[in-house]
């Protein structure tokens, strides 16, 4: 089955508006899902509470919240308990370019345990698998330039190109079948987290992009060698170098006229974070490579933004609304769970960044459910079909609202339009919800949207008059989070 998502901007001051819905519209680029990361922090974080609070935490998130994207660190990154690779060699051995000292053993102590808990829960709920990315910080420490997991880059003054991409395409290929073992399907990787970005403080590597596409080449062969239906993503960074990833495809396509076509079916596209540019670098990059994928892996917020309207209207008008409309198949958030005082972290990274939400050490204080995931549940929640696409087509008439309108269908539910809509005005806003079905015939509900706040309003796909519009609203001053509304009944429109 299939599913659709639309979106559009607003902002102004309060009045009454229309949000036209044209189910007519052409099917756009498919959303896997809403999500977070599970570093080992949030891992340990969340085996160190009680059982049932665990449960509790994984069933609202990935279950009742329906989030089904999630991003793996591959190795140690800032939020882990110490720094770590899976190919660390011990003392007077200098290389391992066969990778006959590749273990995960280091993940089977909290990243494993917590996945296994959450892949079980999702799968009990009888939801789809989860789509997981996996993404390293940094190479093993002996392949750099700074022989340390801290900063640095590849080291080709030691190593010829082609082994050190070789060796670090089967790091890729044993990480996916590893994994495979432990019953975790990983569906793609990105080959360097932040690959412009390096710091002697914690895991990071800098990556260029013609050596990202030659390892994309390499580390394609690896995964078709090993029968994996694992994809490629790459860039990995922020929005202010679209540039970066457009050279990357480029390079890549060069090396593909070369090479095998499995190589343009493994790489499906590039990935963005938040934290410097605009969204709209992702449209630029897609303008570039049409046929590539966009994807939006990360972006965390953090004690710089403390306001819970704000955040929650930002996150959902700029990462939801505003980088679906620019082309990403995923939105995910930063780390899952991390303490009310931002950890467990390493010295050097993000001093004051937030979890989506916050639990205590042990469980000594009920988990808190943070702006950002209400942001991501107000689109994960009801967009909850089987298979979800954007629909081109939505518009409204107002400057302070921003919306995004989803068509969802599931293997044994009725398909469903989902209107995700943000609204920055400070008094409540009317407004008519104008759906055009695919027979061009036209239904209105009248719906009121509360002052700063986001709402979800669900209908079937094929409306008749006197059906129901449903849904849930979220509000700046947390009187209401994801409160179901009170069924708005579909009319012909005046």
């Amino acid at each position: 089955m299939w599913a659709s998502l639309a979106m559009l901007t607003c902002a102004g001051v309060a009045a009454a508006t229309t949000v036209d819905v044209d189910l007519r519209a052409p099917v756009l680029q498919p959303f896997y899902g809403a999500g977070v990361a599970l570093s080992e922090s949030s891992a340990a974080l969340l085996l160190s509470l009680p059982e049932s609070e665990q449960r509790a935490v994984i069933h609202r998130t990935f279950v009742e919240g329906n989030f089904r994207a999630l991003r793996l660190p591959m190795g140690g990154c800032d939020f882990s308990l110490s720094r770590y690779s899976y190919d660390e060699l011990p003392p007077g051995v200098a290389s391992d370019l066969a990778m006959s000292h590749f273990s995960i053993a280091r993940d089977e102590q909290y990243v494993l345990p917590a996945l296994r808990k959450i892949v079980a829960a999702v799968r009990d709920a009888g939801k789809p698998p989860l789509w997981i990315v996996g993404s390293p910080w940094s190479a093993p420490s002996w392949m750099k330039t700074t022989r340390n997991l801290n900063g640095g880059a590849l080291d080709y003054a030691t190593f010829a190109a082609a082994d050190l991409h070789r060796a670090y395409a089967q790091y890729f290929a044993k990480f996916v079948a590893s994994y495979q073992q432990h019953g975790i399907n990983v569906t793609a990787l990105t080959l360097q987290n932040e690959p412009r970005f390096s710091t002697d403080q914690y895991p990071s590597m800098l990556l260029s992009p013609a050596e990202e596409a030659q390892l994309a080449v390499a580390t394609s062969d690896a995964l078709a060698a090993i029968g994996a239906s694992t994809k490629i993503i790459l860039y990995d960074h922020n929005w202010d170098d679209p540039a970066w990833p457009i050279e990357a495809l480029g390079n890549l396509s060069a090396l593909c006229n070369s090479s095998s076509g499995t190589v343009e079916r493994t790489v499906i596209g590039s990935a963005f974070h938040c934290y410097a540019g605009n969204v709209a670098a992702q449209s630029v990059v897609k303008a570039a490579a049409p046929h590539k994928q966009i994807f939006f892996t990360e972006c965390s917020g953090g004690a710089w933004s403390p306001n819970f309207s704000s955040d929650l209207l930002w996150d959902t008008t700029t990462l939801v609304i505003g980088g679906i409309a620019n082309w990403a198949s995923t939105v995910l958030k930063w780390n899952w769970l991390l303490t009310a005082s931002g950890g467990p972290k390493l010295p050097g990274g993000c001093g004051n960044c937030r979890g989506v939400v916050t639990a205590a050490a042990n469980g000594s204080a009920p988990f808190r459910l943070n702006e950002d995931f209400y942001a991501l549940a107000h689109v994960a929640q009801f967009a909850d079909g089987d298979s979800v696409h954007r629909l081109g087509s939505a518009a409204a008439d107002c400057s302070a609202l921003a919306v995004a309108g989803l068509h969802s269908c599931g293997s044994h539910s009725q398909c469903k339009a989902v209107v995700v809509a943000a609204y920055s005005g400070a008094v409540p806003l009317p407004f008519q919800l104008r759906l055009t079905d695919v027979g061009g015939r036209t239904l209105c509900a009248n719906i009121t949207l509360p002052a700063t706040s986001v709402g979800s309003f669900v209908v079937g796909t094929e409306p008749v008059s006197g059906d129901s519009v449903s849904g849930a609203i979220t509000t700046g001053d947390r009187s209401q989070l994801l409160k179901p509304i009170a069924p708005v009944t579909l009319e012909s429109c005046l």
